[in-house]
């Protein structure tokens, strides 16, 4: 018996073997090739707020790199965004047609044999569009929006250029698809929830490491991988277009925001936020900032809140969603999950082990920001690894910025510290029978950040990041 498969990671090898009762080492031989195809170009870009100016940006994309009889595949999430993104590539003068489980077999079989045969350009697909899809010349393969995860990033971004040849593969990231992915992930595979987060962390947000070398780990290639030797100026930190970068200690920042989640809850206003509504209400626009700045509770939390977000510095949204998204990868916020009739809804929950920390002054939150003078150092330098070292009173992990190549921001993986960690004493509160959350972390301790940000402040000299493998087994606000 032959086992093939295209995809693999170590992990997944190791279950082909449980569920076909394989394990002991010479019951199956293994021939494994290397995932480093050579000739594929990795590239993220930042996606465009706005559908016109997304399809303005791939049907630039495609004009600008690839000639008038290139063709490729675009994968999108849903059967409304194949027919919308279609229809406005045929627009761009861009011959295309959408590809889901929506359209009838023929209808299918059709575009597939029009597409194979050069007759259109672009597939327009959900991942109903992938097997048995054997066109040698495919010049790039786009993702529209973010894959469920890493394996399934390679198998689809693998269909390009088979022939031998270069092509590109672009991600387009946008911080809020994160939240229409991630329900599904949960609804399906919640365990795999935290290699998405990963996945996001290290390749859609990272800018401090070629993007094969995040591939190469996750691969079990990483300890012999060498950018300058594998990557080959093939992706676009290599190619030094990726913004350089540098971390700036944001714990008073990331106080206010739980600040403003926990207002919300304390005050009625709103008990569920979204990722979006917190973002907007942390930059103080929206309907939920409006109850907030109208408000005239006695409370003094109210107060406080009004006399930070006077003093916060005037910064854009998408500085806002950068640093909203690197409290969630670190930890700070959790996703909760709240069933809808057809799915599940993603809101943003405070994780108080990690709040009481930062008031403390235990830990110090930062971001990635862009240094001025543009691209990074690229990918000369060979893949170096650091010594974990172990700290008695703080536990360090990098802290993940914003988009990729292209514009989006970003941090990366920076140096990791080691540390003891104490179990938390915080008792366990019972969580609402219609949410669902992630396993880890405890709930509502009421503590006023006011009187201790000053301490904060002095200590930000220092960066931490979250130890995502943190083994508490608390609760959510």
């Amino acid at each position: 018996m032959m086992l093939l498969t295209a995809t693999a990671t170590k992990e997944v090898r190791a279950d082909i073997r449980r569920v076909l009762r394989y394990e002991r080492n010479d019951a199956l031989e293994s021939f494994i090739g290397s995932f480093n195809r050579t000739n594929l170009i990795y590239r993220v870009h930042a996606k465009p707020d706005k559908i016109k100016d997304q399809m303005i940006a791939v049907a630039q994309d495609i004009h600008s790199h690839h000639t008038i009889d290139a063709c490729g595949i675009l994968y999108v999430t849903s059967r409304k965004d194949a027919e919308t993104l279609a229809d406005g590539l045929n627009t761009a003068g861009i011959s295309s047609r959408p590809y889901h489980a929506g359209l009838s077999d023929e209808r299918r079989h059709q575009t597939h044999l029009l597409w194979r045969s050069n007759q259109i350009r672009v597939i327009t697909a959900t991942i109903a569009f992938g097997m048995g899809i054997d066109k040698p010349d495919v010049r790039f393969v786009h993702h529209f929006c973010i894959p469920k995860s890493l394996e399934n990033y390679m198998q689809e971004s693998g269909r390009a250029g088979r022939d031998g040849h270069d092509a590109r593969c672009v991600l387009w990231y946008k911080r809020k698809d994160v939240f229409r992915v991630s329900p599904m992930i949960h609804d399906s595979n919640a365990a795999a929830l935290p290699k998405f987060y990963q996945f996001i962390r290290q390749f859609c947000e990272g800018t401090t490491s070629c993007r094969r070398s995040v591939l190469a780990d996750a691969f079990g290639e990483g300890e012999l991988f060498v950018p300058a030797q594998h990557c080959n100026l093939k992706c676009d930190f290599c190619l030094k277009q990726v913004p350089n970068e540098k971390k700036t200690a944001q714990t008073s920042i990331a106080l206010y925001v739980l600040d403003v989640l926990s207002v919300l809850k304390t005050e009625g206003i709103k008990q569920d936020v979204t990722f979006s509504q917190l973002c907007d209400t942390a930059r103080n626009v929206g309907t939920l900032w409006k109850s907030i700045s109208t408000n005239t509770s006695h409370n003094p939390s109210i107060a406080q809140l009004k006399v930070a977000a006077a003093k916060n510095p005037k910064m854009p949204a998408t500085t806002w969603e950068k640093i909203i998204m690197t409290m969630m990868l670190n930890e700070v916020l959790v996703e909760g999950f709240i069933a809808t009739s057809y799915s599940f809804t993603s809101y943003m929950r405070v994780n108080m082990n990690e709040k009481a920390k930062l008031i403390n002054g235990d830990t110090i939150f930062a971001v990635s920001e862009v240094v001025d003078g543009g691209a990074g150092a690229g990918g000369a330098a060979k893949k170096k690894k650091v010594s974990k070292k172990k700290s008695a009173s703080t536990k360090t992990a990098s802290s993940s910025g914003g988009g990729g190549g292209g514009g989006g921001g970003g941090g990366g993986a920076a140096k990791k510290k080691k540390v003891s960690k104490k179990k938390s004493s915080t008792s366990k509160k019972s969580e609402s029978t219609s949410t669902k959350h992630s396993p880890g972390f405890p709930v509502d301790i009421s503590v006023s950040a006011g009187s201790k940000r000053k301490r904060n402040e002095r200590q930000e000299q220092e960066v931490f990041t979250i130890d995502s493998s943190s083994d508490d087994d608390d609760d959510f606000e």
